[in-house]
């Protein structure tokens, strides 16, 4: 008998193994709530812009150098998916990471996981609007409460914030990257359907750092904060570039052509419980009776969405 890889041997090859997808989901949980905690303790060195544009240029360079024979495989394929490629690459930097960056200059770190363990459920909502994927009434229902979660935590627990949209910048940029990225998830599937994980990847690197090209020219003439060459500069372009950004999209990347974006976006759950623990450890920020509140509804909305409404022969 052979393995699926043509090897003799029998059984499925290491990275086709059943639980594969789900432990990369999970490691790349924690390397992005790394990136939320990160982004929250230089948010006063490393200026956005400048941030994604060299983590995305370094990223895309990285994957070139070791991922040659594959881009030159499918480069043809690679030049075909170019404007599906460019609106990941607007999705995942513009209106994603740049949003997030931005958030982070005014709210905690805690609240950034808690606001991005939406993303499940949205992602679900753009795969419904995306891809036709079904929604039965028991998922319509979670995404509701996924999204009414997040209340607690931009008011801050406070009526008077609610009542008088006294809303934190800052948490509403970072919904509405959650928002961005819901839909990043939904539509990557159909690019990784075409192409492999890091020709994929490197596709949307390139396109993230040509869309971010005039933002960066607009920070470097005019914006008070400037990319400097420091440790402090180095370490998080490289912490960005190459753990958050070229493994943790790769994994991610790699689950959701897997698992399929509803399933695979059900990891993001983890997302509030790692960075709350990072952020407590290591920032010392605070974790608050209305975080419990937020984080209960968004972890119940989301185990609502996230069950499967039936197995299948074709599942994972």
């Amino acid at each position: 008998m052979q393995s699926k890889s043509g090897t003799p041997g029998g059984g499925e090859v290491f990275s086709e193994a059943a639980w594969f997808p789900h432990a990369l989901l999970f490691l790349s949980m924690w390397m992005i709530a790394g990136y939320f905690v990160m982004g929250r303790a230089i948010h006063a060195d490393v200026p956005a812009i400048g941030l994604v544009f060299w983590r995305s240029l370094i990223g895309a360079i990285v994957i070139a150098l070791f991922f040659w024979r594959a881009l030159a495989r499918e480069w043809r394929v690679l030049g075909e998916n170019w404007r599906r490629l460019l609106l990941l690459g607007i999705l995942q930097g513009i209106t994603g990471h740049v949003c997030v960056l931005f958030g982070l200059q005014s709210t905690t770190a805690v609240n950034a996981g808690l606001i991005s363990a939406t993303q499940p459920a949205l992602t679900a909502f753009a795969a419904w609007i995306l891809l036709r994927d079904t929604l039965s009434a028991r998922q319509i229902v979670g995404l509701v409460i996924a999204v009414i979660g997040v209340v607690p935590i931009i008011s801050r627990g406070s009526i008077d914030v609610l009542l008088g949209l006294d809303f934190r910048i800052g948490d509403l940029l970072l919904q509405v990257a959650m928002i961005s990225f819901a839909f990043y998830n939904a539509l990557v599937k159909r690019a990784s359907e075409r192409l492999s994980p890091f020709v994929a990847l490197f596709g949307i690197m390139v396109a993230t750092t040509i869309s971010t090209v005039p933002l960066y020219g607009w920070e470097i003439g005019f914006a008070e904060q400037q990319m400097s060459l420091d440790w402090v500069t180095i370490a998080t372009v490289a912490y960005y570039t190459i753990v958050a950004t070229v493994i943790a999209l790769a994994f991610i990347n790699f689950g959701i052509a897997r698992l399929g974006p509803a399933r695979a976006g059900s990891y993001f759950f983890l997302m509030p419980l790692f960075t709350s623990l990072l952020a407590v450890m290591l920032l010392g920020e605070s974790f608050r009776s209305y975080h419990v509140i937020g984080l209960l509804m968004v972890s119940a909305g989301v185990y609502l969405v996230s069950l499967k409404r039936r197995a299948t022969p074709r599942d994972p």
